[in-house]
């Protein structure tokens, strides 16, 4: 790892517990800037950096302090909505669980420190009417349904209605968990919450889930340990847990990243698994890279069949699906039937920009079983068994 990516580190861990950061070489400002937005962790990076003595109207804080300003308008106005949403759930009788981001900014010191692209509500899926007319009424469009969730936008948030925890083709995690509130207690009116432990176990196997599938970020290493000092976890009844979903040993090499990032543990000479974990990390943003996901979803299914992933992807992106284009364009949410219109459309703004569109064809073409094996051996070092994994829907 590069000096930068510690001084990344360490400036996470100031941000986060409000504590000064001792830096002992010159930080490339632009470095963690541009690690820091991928990342999702503007915010506390700028906090630590400020520990350190950095002036906020210094020349090179200035991408940094914009990414923060536009951070804080962002976190403000999420929590501003989903109060309003929240409370209009528990008006219409709709019980409710926020998941993962929506729940955790309550454990940071400042909500503003913990950001989140979307915000997850698991919901009993009979009462699926009733929320929908909430986020309808607020202004909200639905513009994608999946096996595991209906997605809604407006403006800055995207709120993702769970229809379970983990989707049906995630097996054991899907078995495990089941019904989301069998897991639950109540936290006031129609409002639930996973138990410390169980909620802590979810936290570790979403973690692990997008590991496996091509890369997941410092944010969600950093949920894990803020977690962990704020909430009365069982360990003893998390490591079983682990046990039984095949995370064990991904546990206990997390648990020593998580004690050499933030407690201050010293990096064991001998310890390969803390820097090649990190490495992957802090590999592309908060979900990895493009081309690490197309890698994974050649794993899944036994590395034989990139041929037909790269055909897939091709055309995935020659000729997205319409609930991914109703994004782009919401008019063909009202008339459908204008599909292929908007495929041509979206090929002539390309043109304008083929340097984008031939790197993503690039990345998708240039696939191949060694990328399929080589994540594999990846997954293995650090833990996971190859049992071949979950198939996407």
């Amino acid at each position: 790892m590069e000096a930068w990516q510690w001084q990344l580190i360490a400036l996470l861990r100031g941000g986060l517990v409000d504590e000064p950061v001792t830096l002992h070489s010159v930080p490339d400002i632009e470095a963690l800037t541009d690690a820091a937005v991928r990342q999702g962790i503007v915010v506390p990076v700028f906090c630590g950096l400020l520990g350190t003595g950095f002036a906020v109207g210094s020349p090179e804080m200035t991408p940094l302090l914009q990414a923060y300003g536009n951070a804080l308008y962002t976190v403000e106005e999420q929590q501003r909505e989903l109060a309003v949403l929240f409370a209009d759930f528990a008006a219409a009788g709709v019980d409710y669980m926020p998941l993962k981001g929506a729940a955790l900014r309550a454990l940071y010191a400042r909500p503003e420190l913990r950001s989140m692209g979307d915000a997850d509500v698991l919901i009993r899926v009979p009462q699926y009417a009733d929320a929908a007319a909430v986020l309808l009424r607020h202004g909200f469009s639905c513009v994608q349904e999946s096996a595991h969730e209906w997605i809604f936008e407006r403006n800055m948030l995207r709120v993702e209605l769970h229809k379970c925890l983990f989707p049906p083709y995630e097996r054991a995690l899907y078995a495990y968990f089941s019904d989301g509130f069998a897991h639950a207690v109540s936290a006031g009116a129609h409002r639930f919450s996973l138990t410390d432990t169980a909620e802590f176990v979810y936290l570790f196997a979403h973690f692990a889930k997008h590991y496996q599938n091509g890369g997941v970020g410092l944010r969600q290493l950093a949920d894990l340990w803020v977690y962990r000092r704020k909430k009365a976890v069982d360990e003893r009844a998390a490591k079983e847990a682990f046990t039984e979903l095949g995370l064990a040993v991904f546990y206990r090499h997390i648990e020593t990243v998580l004690a050499v990032c933030f407690d201050d543990a010293p990096l064991a000479e001998d310890d390969r698994h803390t820097p090649f974990i990190l490495d992957f990390l802090l590999s592309g943003g908060s979900f990895g890279t493009p081309e690490e996901t197309l890698a994974a979803a050649a794993a899944r299914t036994g590395g034989g069949t990139t041929a037909a992933i790269r055909a897939r992807k091709t055309r995935r992106l020659l000729f997205p699906r319409l609930c991914d284009m109703q994004c782009k364009y919401p008019v063909l949410r009202k008339a459908p039937f204008l599909l292929p219109l908007f495929w041509a459309v979206r090929g002539v703004c390309a043109l304008f920009a083929p340097r984008k569109m031939t790197a993503r064809l690039r990345g998708v073409q240039t696939l191949c079983a060694a990328d399929a094996e080589r994540h594999k051996a990846a997954l293995a070092f650090v833990g996971f068994a190859d049992d071949g994994g979950a198939e996407h829907g």
